[in-house]
């Protein structure tokens, strides 16, 4: 006897989009989290010393305190696998106050620096590198930067070297705007090396899963804006879900 087979029922338009949906939000048990944060104010600082060979190296303003405690007290609530930081005290000071609320290893990793820059190269006054920029948005166009192309390439290997190591787990890396925009515009394809004005302790949130990432927020500052009484009620990055990129 011939079991009769059952009609298999078309794909329906809402059956793709709950398909899509999931994957957009990568939120499956083996898939990863990066919360790449900027670090907090730093205090204001005279010009660099020309003739000692000192580069400003600012450590945080009274506000940026403040900002790292806040910025802290939004990831207590999350299970943190551990904290990186470039190696600038602006940095540190603040990837310091996060891995002692949360009780977390912190580690300094020299790759999570910011961009090169050397003052003997330099050409021209602060506006004539705004309008080059503005014409051709890439560190080649800036003498004396790091050039473009191996500072993404530095700012890429650093950050997915730090969540191999963390596969299905959550790790926050601090670091600089011009990091942040480097690594984001490869994950994104955006020509530009800088696209967004990343806001001093402000959390940007990557989840992946093996050669898929996916962008889930975008420079959130809501922490900040809170009065100290709520903090640590909000979620560590927006329910939004922005683009997917495979690599």
């Amino acid at each position: 006897m011939t079991t009769p087979l059952t009609p298999r029922r078309s794909t329906t338009r809402q059956d793709v989009e709950d398909e899509l949906d999931s994957l957009f939000r990568l939120e499956d048990e083996v898939a990863g989290e990066v919360l790449l944060v900027r670090h907090a104010q730093p205090a204001n600082v005279a010009a660099p010393d020309a003739e000692a060979g000192l580069v400003p190296d600012p450590m945080l303003s009274c506000e940026g305190l403040h900002q790292a405690e806040r910025l802290a007290v939004r990831l207590c609530s999350l299970w943190i696998d551990a904290v990186y930081t470039a190696p600038e005290r602006r940095c540190f000071q603040t990837a310091k106050v996060v891995a002692d609320v949360l009780q977390r290893p912190l580690s300094v990793i020299d790759g999570l620096a910011d961009i090169a820059f050397d003052p003997d190269e330099a050409r021209g006054d602060v506006a004539s590198y705004s309008a080059r920029f503005s014409r051709e948005p890439r560190w080649e166009s800036l003498p004396g930067f790091e050039p473009g192309k191996a500072f993404r390439r530095r700012s890429v290997s650093v950050i997915d070297g730090i969540v191999a190591t963390h596969p299905a787990r959550r790790c926050v890396v601090i670091t600089h705007a011009g990091i942040l925009n480097a690594y984001l515009s490869m994950l994104l394809c955006i020509p530009r090396d800088l696209f967004f004005a990343a806001d001093h302790a402000s959390i940007t949130t990557v989840r992946y899963r093996g050669d898929m990432y996916a962008l889930r927020g975008l420079n959130d500052t809501s922490h900040l804006a809170l009065p100290d009484s709520a903090q640590g009620v909000l979620p560590a990055f927006t329910p939004r879900s922005l683009p997917l990129t495979n690599r």
